[in-house]
């Protein structure tokens, strides 16, 4: 409870708050407040001395400290730099004390996905879907004395961009997929994109889409699109591209469009590569069989990543029985045994391992290929196998073929 007070100059309004107190910010004068509650049977007595730097005593005692009230940032501006990205900035208040205090900020991403962080720098650099728009809030806080409070927020925001609601598309989805490059050896890889997209609900007859991608600082916009029964654009293909396969940044995907009737709202999405990468199927798979020794063994898949970055799982169909047995391999090399005469089908797909990169998407399987054991096959190989054990019904590996 504030108690008294005695002013020397006139005031301003009150703009700052102190701890658990409301003290009145002077731009250059001096006042003296006394609050409760009473310590050692005296109320505290706060002296504002500038713009940030309080005094405080206890009213019959001498001086004990000062506290320094922290400002807050000034020219906050938020500003659309690329696709999908935005930079933040803003300047340290002038009129902050300079003092012994290191001085930091806290950011608070308010829209259109909640994130929080601190840093001593005054500019970040953002990568974020914009069709909704974005906004922002920083305040000035103590880097290490933590017992110092928080300056007020301060916020900006970019309005998200004009367009008539249900216009823009829906159901974006997209695609990578690694082919080699026969044409440079520097590059021997190409990164191929293909989108595909559903016209909005209220989007009309004469709407026409257009599609851009950033990877890093490139941009691209599509030339090649499929187009529905109303000649309207609704998936396209990049069939090279200044995509990483390996890389671990997001790719932002944006489409706008034009039509006489309605402003077309634009739309953008980011995609992790992993997430979106297709991988190849093994490649050259070949199988062999010898008696009943099964060997099956493949190629890593057309890739950027190395050999020792592919997960496989091979599938052995039993086209006799009708029923599949599935094996999980790190390596490229299959061998195992079959005893029932059937023709088998077999077939290897392969996924990146998250020993080079985080889980994403299985190949398709590659082509079946089949073998089949004879009866002839099995009589000679269980003749062989009696033979070799003395004839006590000994059923050796594949390592005996």
């Amino acid at each position: 409870m504030l108690l008294g007070s005695r002013l020397e100059e006139p005031c301003c309004p009150p703009i700052v708050k102190g701890t658990g107190y409301v003290i009145k910010h002077i731009a250059t004068y001096k006042v003296t407040y006394y609050f409760s509650p009473l310590i050692d049977n005296d109320p505290l007595k706060i002296i504002i001395l500038n713009n940030n730097v309080v005094k405080y005593s206890y009213f019959n005692k001498t001086p004990v400290g000062v506290i320094v009230l922290l400002l807050p940032p000034v020219n906050f501006t938020i500003k659309a730099v690329n696709l999908a990205q935005v930079l933040l900035r803003w300047e340290p208040n002038p009129d902050q004390e300079q003092s012994n205090v290191q001085l930091g900020y806290h950011v608070k991403i308010n829209a259109p996905q909640e994130e929080e962080y601190e840093t001593r720098n005054t500019e970040r650099s953002l990568v974020t879907i914009l069709h909704k728009g974005f906004s922002a809030s920083v305040q000035t806080v103590p880097w290490s004395d933590h017992s110092l409070q928080a300056s007020s927020w301060v916020s900006a925001e970019l309005k998200a961009p004009p367009g008539s609601p249900g216009t823009e598309i829906v159901n974006l989805t997209c695609t990578t997929n690694t082919k080699a490059d026969n044409y440079t050896h520097f590059q021997p890889y190409q990164v191929s994109l293909h989108c595909t997209w559903l016209v909005g609900k209220d989007a009309p007859d004469d709407t026409q889409y257009f599609l851009y991608y950033r990877y890093r600082s490139r941009i691209e916009e599509c030339q090649e699109y499929s187009k529905d029964v109303l000649q309207r654009n609704v998936a396209c293909w990049f069939p090279r591209t200044f995509i990483n396969s390996k890389g671990r940044d997001s790719l932002a995907v944006y489409v706008n469009g034009s039509s006489k009737e309605a402003a077309i709202k634009p739309f953008d999405q980011l995609f992790a590569l992993h997430a979106i990468d297709r991988v190849n199927p093994p490649a050259n798979v070949t199988a062999e069989l010898k008696g009943t020794c099964l060997s099956i063994h493949w190629e890593k898949p057309v890739s950027a990543f190395p050999s020792h970055c592919f997960d496989y799982e091979v599938k052995i169909y039993n086209a006799k029985k009708g029923y599949f047995q599935t094996e999980k391999m790190t390596t490229n090399t299959l061998i195992t045994i079959i005893d029932d005469v059937s023709k088998y089908y077999i077939q290897v797909r392969a996924a990146v391992s998250s020993v080079c990169r985080a889980t994403g998407l299985w190949s398709e399987w590659s082509q079946p290929i089949y073998v089949v054991l004879t009866v002839k096959s099995l009589e000679l190989k269980r003749k062989k196998a009696r033979e070799e054990s003395g004839d006590l019904g000994f059923h050796r590996g594949c390592g005996s073929v």
